[in-house]
């Protein structure tokens, strides 16, 4: 099954998507690599305390992370803001597989009083990627409802650890961007802007070896 990260628009904040994502070997098809991958295991339903108060919404998801914070989660089981498919703001998206999907800021090129703010989710590989050996990688991305703007920045990066981005205080309900190189991107110019449907990006990747994390984000 496919897993889905839906991200979300805020006032002010310039790009916007969704995804999910599939990791499987060229040679071995069928078996997804990811662990949880459509993040129906989890350990509370999402609220807005949860996913704003304390900014660690995927606090809550088995085997998911976030290297900075403010990423949110989104179940049937949610609360009026973070419920599917109706949440917050008058969005409306089912998820593409299961009951639940991700979401937060791709990247902001104008945000006030800052300007380095994106979210990011790590997600977790049952096994380590084996040197020179190809994977498969496919990501469906959506607009959020009355975003406005789109973007043509997304990317995947493999590690071999968790990554983590200290932040201080006053950096609460922002997320400071990352400073990695992904080894795989979108298209330029390949903006993602359907609010409706589910938008797939694919490529195929050729291990390092011992990569055993991925960070999507922009």
């Amino acid at each position: 099954m496919l897993g889905l990260l839906y991200f979300y628009t805020m006032d002010k904040l310039k790009y916007f998507g969704a995804f999910s994502i599939l990791i499987l070997p060229i040679l071995l098809r069928g078996q997804n690599l990811v662990l949880n991958p459509s993040f129906e295991e989890h350990t509370d339903c999402p609220t807005l305390d949860i996913n704003v108060g304390t900014y660690t919404g995927m606090d809550i998801v088995v085997d998911w992370y976030t290297p900075t914070s403010s990423t949110d989660y989104f179940h049937v089981c949610g609360d009026d803001s973070f419920g599917v498919p109706n949440n917050f703001s008058n969005s409306f998206q089912y998820a593409r597989t299961g009951d639940a999907y991700v979401g937060g800021v791709l990247a902001v090129e104008e945000a006030l009083p800052r300007s380095d703010v994106a979210e990011y989710v790590q997600g977790t590989l049952m096994s380590p990627l084996l040197q020179d050996s190809f994977y498969y990688v496919e990501v469906f991305i959506n607009l959020r409802d009355g975003s406005g703007k789109a973007t043509d920045r997304f990317g995947v990066l493999f590690t071999d650890t968790l990554l983590y981005t200290p932040w201080a205080i006053e950096d609460v309900g922002r997320s400071i961007m990352l400073k990695y190189k992904p080894q795989l991107e979108n298209s330029t110019g390949n903006y993602i802007d359907d609010t409706e449907n589910w938008v797939p990006l694919r490529w195929v990747y050729k291990a390092n070896g011992a990569e055993q994390f991925f960070t999507m984000g922009a």
